[in-house]
């Protein structure tokens, strides 16, 4: 049976190599998709490792053993704070060390040298060797001992090795503390006996985002205080998941629509091979035999479709992730999953291919071996149709012919349309508008911890800032533009006597604090933003007066609708209630109000009410020590060594802050962007892949239409018509078929547009929508084209001939 279905695939060369081109055409798609979202989800997981640690979260002070937190946790590691150094620019160095497996976790890379083997050898954080460099005046390398001056006091210490920068990316806990509760920036060997009552660990819980966090959230409440290491689940990892779930949805989205235009390939195989199983038939071949036949020939197309596929993915698994995260080769990647997933996919086409077996044999042994040796040949009843014109009866006749496959096709092209003009309109939509003006962004600390007392906020922890001298030495460079800079001055409360409030800011007040918090009985002004700005700032702002006449005295800016102009030339208490040794103590300063004025004025959105203070009276009546963010702006065409000098400056910046945020906002554009193209990029090649199946089942489907009904164009032609009229009305079919898909995958798309929500003009999409249809009319005019040549070779003798 096995040779006799080679030899009928064989007869049929050009069937053969177009159906085996088929299924290695969806095959190769669906294993690219698969092994490049794995390939990125591994390269994601290795640089988020690297950047921010391997571990969960970490729990802090906690009495239980290490043993005893490892039973609730696949892995635990041990670190410690044991010192600190002061720098003298006022710089902690915190001193400390990790053991073998928070080491392993922690994916600290050396830069150089080793790890400490020695009691008295350390490794420092790049950076910080960096100041400790330049506060001596010498480059101290490696194998060379220096004396320290620690809290401890002085220890002759030899420098093993140096470590790339890691602490100031890792998570840390709200309100951090230098030396306190973040991580070690030197690190030394663990000491035989660690003489502390309380331990540190980092712990690992192999999970889904959502699970790992649950399990860590209750971890950490079981065995003392603690944080999620979020800057790995939200950062580093925060398109882990979703690479899953776009990869699968298109691998559904290629197999459905190849599905249905292979099924429609072989239906017109079988049909044009049915004279032969008739023959069989006739010879004595029972329903056994001819399931073996058909099966065995689906079996070698399916067979050769996957030896076929399997080079064709390698190229285009690079394809997309040179593309889209362009993040590396394939490393680590989880071989069984992507073997298994593999085989499903392809169960699920043997499965289709076996059940569409079973039909063709239940056809052919339902029918009688003379039917069956005349061919599948359908008779149309259309005495029933209202039309006596003869070219709508004969679409009709055309149409219904193998309707189910006509509903289909349409339904193919329609979902290919859809596929690329929503894989656009998702692409574009969660990328967004990105506009700003900010080059760089850089924060001192994401998260502070506070309390309420007397309805004042009042800090856990003093809080990391930005020095005054940090931001001046980026506001001296030529080539920087400007500095949005935001004071850390979240326990700064600006008050107002009760009498002097208008209504619309009591209600604004109201809507904000339905408690009505006041402080000697002054209101209490809720969530107020504070800007500080120097003479060009306030220039900028509020050009029309002197800046001397603005210093020591402040300018409000209200939300829209808000009046306050009976403020101007009253005075503004501001106080601050913050933690000192084992109490509390309250600063308090007054202002006049310089003026008031609306924020659309000065072209701010902000909904908040806002304070505008002089820098340099702020600083020197102690109202902040720091800056809290900046947002730096920069000339245009920096050169390379301008780009280095600046980007140097705020790496020694936020190197030495915990918990501290840097960006490059065009390097942060292009990764929060990536899942985006990565979805449109997916979207493309399913509707390359789909378009391209869909193209040829549908031309199949017209000419195997064609010979099925060749009888028929054999007596029009007999009667007079032309091929070329012939061509004409499998023409008509065709657009018939495209102009029902274009109109079915139109309105969806406005449906899901309209109801999803859009920032671009619809416009933009449906000028998309018009290239895809485009682009599948132009294959199906080269399609037509080719069903042209073959009718031409068909003579009206050829068609109206029967074979005996």
């Amino acid at each position: 049976m096995f040779k006799l279905a080679m030899k009928l695939m064989l007869s049929r060369r050009k069937w053969l190599i177009v159906i085996i081109c088929s299924f290695a055409l969806m095959l190769a798609a669906t294993f690219s998709i698969l092994m490049a979202s794995e390939t990125i989800k591994s390269n994601l997981k290795k640089a988020a490792y690297q950047n921010y640690g391997e571990h969960t979260g970490v729990i802090l002070g906690a009495e239980a053993l290490k043993e005893d937190v490892r039973k609730n946790a696949d892995s635990v590691g041990e670190f410690a704070l044991s010192d600190r150094l002061i720098l003298k620019n006022g710089k902690v160095v915190s001193v400390g060390w990790f053991d073998e497996e928070a080491l392993r976790l922690s994916h600290i890379r050396l830069s150089e040298g080793t790890f400490p083997s020695k009691a008295n050898e350390i490794v420092i954080e790049s950076s910080y060797k960096k100041l400790l460099d330049k506060q001596d005046g010498q480059v101290w390398k490696i194998g060379e001992s220096k004396l320290l001056e620690f809290e401890s006091g002085h220890e002759q210490v030899t420098l093993a090795g140096v470590i790339e920068d890691y602490s100031a990316n890792w998570s840390v806990p709200a309100g951090v503390e230098k030396g306190k509760d973040d991580f070690p920036n030197i690190l030394t060997l663990k000491p035989e006996i660690t003489p502390y009552q309380t331990h540190n660990y980092m712990f690992q819980i192999k999970a889904n985002k959502y699970t790992a966090l649950d399990q860590s959230s209750s971890l950490i409440s079981d065995y003392g205080e603690g944080f999620i290491n979020s800057r790995l689940l939200h950062t580093g990892l925060i398109d882990y998941g979703t690479v899953s779930t776009v990869a699968f949805a298109f691998q559904i989205v290629v197999i459905c629509l190849s599905i249905i235009s292979i099924l429609t390939l072989l239906s017109f195989y079988f049909a044009n091979t049915v004279k032969k199983i008739g023959i069989f038939k006739a010879v004595g071949a029972n329903s056994l035999h001819l399931f073996s036949i058909i099966s065995y020939q689906y079996l070698i197309m399916l067979s050769a479709g996957i030896l076929l596929a399997v080079p064709m993915s390698i190229p285009l698994t690079t394809l997309i992730v040179e593309n889209t995260y362009d993040n590396g080769k394939p490393n680590d990647l989880n071989w069984a999953y992507i073997i298994g997933l593999n085989l499903v996919m392809i169960l699920i086409i043997s499965l289709c291919v076996v059940l569409k077996t079973i039909q063709d044999v239940r056809k052919v042994h339902a029918s009688s071996v003379a039917s069956s040796m005349r061919g599948n040949t359908q008779q149309l009843d259309i005495s029933k149709l209202r039309t006596e014109k003869f070219i709508l009866k004969q679409l009709y006749m055309q149409v219904v012919t193998f309707k189910k496959w006509s509903i289909l096709t349409v339904l193919s092209l329609s979902l290919c349309m859809l596929v690329i003009t929503l894989s656009i309109f998702i692409q574009k939509e969660t990328a967004g508008i990105w506009g700003s003006d900010v080059d760089y962004y850089i924060s001192a600390q994401e998260l502070f911890q506070s309390k309420t007392i007397g309805h004042l906020e009042v800090l856990k922890e003093e809080g990391l800032t930005i020095s005054a001298n940090d931001v001046n030495r980026i506001e001296s460079l030529p080539f920087v533009s400007n500095v949005e800079k935001t004071p850390f001055m979240v326990d700064v409360h600006p008050l107002i006597e009760e009498e002097f409030i208008p209504q619309s800011l009591g209600n604004w007040i109201s809507s904000l604090d339905p408690e009505e918090g006041a402080y000697k009985d002054k209101r209490i002004i809720p969530h107020a933003n504070y800007q500080v700005v120097d003479a060009k700032g306030f220039e900028e702002l509020y050009g029309e007066r002197s800046f001397e006449e603005f210093q020591g005295k402040v300018l409000l800016l209200l939300p829209s609708g808000i009046h306050g102009e009976n403020l101007k030339g009253h005075e503004m208490q501001f106080v601050r209630k913050y933690k000192s040794g084992s109490g509390l103590k309250t600063q308090e300063w007054t202002y006049p109000i310089y003026d008031v004025m609306d924020a659309s004025e000065v072209g701010m959105e902000d909904l908040a009410f806002t304070v505008i203070l002089d820098e340099e009276t702020a600083i020197k009546n102690g109202m902040f020590r720091g800056y809290y963010n900046l947002s730096i702006s920069t000339k245009d065409y920096l050169s390379e060594k301008q780009t280095d000098e600046l980007e140097s400056i705020l790496s020694e910046i936020v190197s030495t802050t915990p918990g501290s945020l840097y960006q490059k906002i065009s390097d942060f554009e292009i990764e929060d962007t990536k899942i985006s193209f990565f979805f449109g990029f997916l979207g493309k090649l399913s509707y390359s892949t789909a378009i391209l199946l869909a193209v040829i089942s549908t031309i199949t489907m017209i000419f195997g239409k064609y010979n099925n009904q060749k009888l028929r164009w054999g007596t029009y032609m007999s009667l007079g018509m032309s091929k070329k009229r012939v061509i004409q009305y499998l023409g008509l079919e065709l657009l018939l078929y495209l102009v029902c898909g274009s109109i079915i995958s139109t309105l969806i798309f406005l449906a899901m547009a309209f109801w999803i929500g859009h920032v671009y003009p619809i416009s933009l999409y449906l000028l998309y929508h018009l290239l895809s249809i485009a682009m599948i009319s132009l294959l199906l005019l080269t399609g037509i084209c080719l069903v042209r040549n073959q009718i031409n070779k068909h003579s009206i003798h050829d068609l109206l001939r029967r074979d005996e």
